[in-house]
């Protein structure tokens, strides 16, 4: 069952491919499609970004570092020699499949000749694709990490920070998992999912 689409999930097991796989526990971890697969609903949503990766053709004039320009909240991040990346914002969108939002990419395009205006003279941001990918938010902006229900675990929504928080909030499932509290630091009470109970 490597790599294949789940397509619901509780306490008892996972639905893959129409076939029932019975599990002891079940971990929840599927980013922006959390909410679409548990049979009651979390606050997690998928928050779609948009970025440019373009080539540098002009390095000697290019900025070495990565920089922000305010007020536009335009990232530009410096990946090697060859590639800087642009992004901006992010549209809600639905929990089923949807298409880009053509007018934003377009958008962002228009954005970085605005904001950066010599951008043109040392990358090409316009003869390239623009990248889009839905990132899991919950209204607060942190993690749900803990237990939904008997066997069933939830370690998702982390948004943008998930690759600074992916280590430690699965440290702190694994260990509920395993029976115990650990020595999570107090700050996890914060990821707790009953905090949206009403």
């Amino acid at each position: 069952w490597t790599n294949a689409p789940a397509e619901a999930v509780d306490g008892s097991g996972v639905t893959v491919d129409g076939a029932r796989v019975d599990a002891d526990v079940v971990v929840l971890c599927s980013g922006a499609r959390t909410a679409s697969l548990l049979p009651f609903y979390v606050p997690i949503h998928p928050l779609r970004g948009y970025s440019v990766t373009a080539r540098v053709t002009h390095p000697e004039r290019a900025p070495e570092a990565s920089f922000f320009v305010e007020p536009e909240h335009l990232y530009c991040t410096r990946l090697d020699e060859e590639r800087v990346r642009f992004t901006c914002y992010g549209e809600f969108v639905p929990l089923r499949k949807a298409p880009p939002t053509k007018a934003l990419e377009t958008r962002l395009k228009s954005l970085i000749a605005h904001a950066v205006p010599d951008a043109s003279e040392w990358c090409n941001f316009v003869d390239c694709e623009v990248w889009h990918g839905d990132r899991p938010l919950t209204p607060d902006g942190l993690p749900l990490v803990g237990k939904l229900a008997p066997g069933l675990y939830i370690n998702a929504g982390h948004g943008f920070n998930g690759w600074r928080d992916a280590g430690i909030t699965a440290q702190r499932v694994a260990a509920l998992v395993a029976g115990g509290e650990d020595d999570a630091p107090a700050y996890v009470a914060a990821w707790a999912p009953a905090r949206f109970n009403l």
